[in-house]
């Protein structure tokens, strides 16, 4: 791989290896892309870019993507894989390899990594532009969001495919966006009715104070 060549392994999704030429009786490969694979991985990078509406994560996307049907190589989409498409380099042209220690698993710090040229399939600019989008919702670097906030589905509108896989929610169904509606709705009342309900308690207490020192 130092001189170009690709392994035995599997090409990153977006890629496919090409015979470029032989010796010693052994094929030397590269890889060139796989112009179906590849559309695939520029509507994810444009999805997280924001360039087809708002800027959507990685499990939003994976969302996207199961209810289109669409797959990686015959398997599901999950987050962690749409994750890895999005902060591959090599698809700005940069392959890395020698990322991990191969008797321990553990990653290399990257002065250890060795890298080779590869076809792009997007602009480096592009990738860059995603790569700070995703650091600017990393919960390591950003506030944690408000869920108890106003929006009345804050916390229960979630993505059909999650809710049957999910393993807090293996058996459920999705929820209609009617039962959504309602859900919140009662839960909204029903903080609502603490609230009165505190507040009377409080204005009994008062009464009860001024009567007891207004006696004799």
């Amino acid at each position: 791989m130092r001189q170009g060549f690709w392994n035995g392994s599997h090409p990153p999704y977006g890629y496919k290896t090409q015979v470029a030429e032989r010796r010693g009786g052994k094929d030397k490969k590269v890889l060139v892309i796989n112009e179906d694979e590849a559309e695939v991985v520029r509507e994810i990078l444009a999805l997280a870019s924001g360039r087809e509406g708002r800027p959507l994560g990685a499990k939003a996307i994976t969302c996207r993507l199961t209810e289109r049907g669409l797959t990686r190589r015959g398997v599901r989409f999950s987050t962690g894989s749409v994750y890895g498409i999005l902060t591959d380099a090599a698809y700005h042209g940069q392959h890395y390899f020698n990322r991990r220690d191969s008797r321990t698993g553990e990653p290399r710090p990257p002065s250890q990594w060795v890298g080779i040229k590869v076809h792009a399939i997007i602009e480096e600019t592009a990738f860059n532009e995603v790569q700070g989008l995703l650091q600017s919702r990393n919960p390591k670097r950003t506030p944690p969001r408000v869920v108890n906030g106003p929006t009345f589905l804050a916390g229960l509108a979630r993505c059909g495919y999650w809710r049957r896989h999910d393993p807090e929610h293996r058996q459920e169904r999705p929820l209609p966006l009617l039962l959504l509606l309602e859900q919140a709705q009662e839960r909204t009342l029903g903080l609502s009715r603490s609230a009165d309900a505190d507040g009377e308690a409080g204005r009994d207490r008062g009464r009860r104070g001024r009567s007891s020192g207004s006696r004799p």
